[in-house]
């Protein structure tokens, strides 16, 4: 997986810590050798159903890794976007402005920001 699909893990972890409830097509996963990889839901459920691992699995090992299009659909539907030279893209909503390297972190900032100040 391309991780300028998805939301960095930094990003992920913020997003849970706000509240992120939504199912994602993509996760973040702590490997038993404690480096964080990305994967698709269809990979997580086959490989648990087949080694047996549901009861063993910890809550904190999995974080949600939303696709621009999943953080869209929680957005107000009046977001401006636009790509930029210099920051990558850009995001915005009313007065705040968000930017960051791609698109799913740009919007993932901004869905932080409205759900903090209970704009969501």
């Amino acid at each position: 997986m391309n991780n300028l699909h998805c939301v960095s893990l930094e990003l992920a972890k913020q997003l849970k810590e706000a509240g992120w409830k939504k199912e994602t097509e993509f996760w973040w996963n702590l490997e038993k050798n404690a480096i964080w990889n990305v994967f698709h839901k269809n990979n997580f459920n086959n490989g648990v159903e087949q080694t047996g691992l549901i009861g063993a699995l910890k809550p904190c090992s999995f974080l949600s890794a939303p696709l621009a299009t999943e953080i869209l659909e929680e957005l107000p539907c009046f977001v401006k976007m636009w790509k930029t030279e210099m920051r990558g893209t850009a995001v915005g909503y009313l007065d705040e402005i968000f930017d960051g390297d791609n698109l799913p972190n740009t919007l993932a900032k901004m869905w932080i920001y409205l759900k903090k100040e209970k704009l969501l």
